[in-house]
């Protein structure tokens, strides 16, 4: 075994150094090249971002010049309509059967005005007497769609027979 070669693995104090430092430029180096890379995406990031704020920025500006586009006569068209969407948002179904099962045979609804903004209604109702008005009011406040009933103003009529005409508030039980 003449020709077998032979390997030393000690390393002398100043091959040792400059290994170390050797291993430490590649430790710098692959330091640098992460934190370029990394800073290259929050580059990029931050670019997306400033592109996205200036689309909302153009998509809410091109919303309000619409809005304040719109004419004194479509405003109120508007606001006509939002008033019809809440007077068919009222439980007519529920709220109309409340009431004829409420009412006798002596008792004339006249009128029946939703407001809609205030979850209530006023009716107008005619009477042969008092008491059958404040019966009706019993029953309606005793029914389930309805709260807050009350006589707001009654009045007799001077013609014979002499008849009680009253004006009823109620609020409607919204469901939740």
């Amino acid at each position: 075994m003449k020709f077998a070669p032979h390997l030393d693995f000690s390393l002398t104090p100043s091959a040792r150094r400059q290994r170390d430092q050797r291993l430490g430029w590649l430790l710098c180096a692959v330091v640098l090249c992460l934190v370029s890379w990394n800073m290259y995406r929050y580059q990029e990031i931050q670019d997306r971002e400033q592109s996205l704020r200036l689309q909302l920025q153009k998509v809410s500006q091109a919303s309000q010049t619409k809005v304040a586009q719109i004419s004194p006569q479509q405003n109120q068209t508007l606001q006509s309509l939002r008033l019809m969407l809440q007077h068919l948002s009222m439980p007519w179904e529920p709220m109309l059967s409340a009431i004829e099962a409420a009412s006798t045979p002596v008792i004339t609804v006249e009128s029946l005005q939703p407001r809609a903004a205030q979850s209530a209604v006023t009716l107008t109702a005619n009477a042969p007497d008092f008491q059958s008005l404040s019966d009706l009011v019993a029953a309606l406040a005793r029914q389930p769609v309805f709260d807050e009933v009350f006589i707001q103003s009654e009045s007799v009529s001077d013609a014979t027979p002499a008849t009680w005409q009253a004006v009823i508030v109620m609020k409607w039980v919204v469901s939740k």
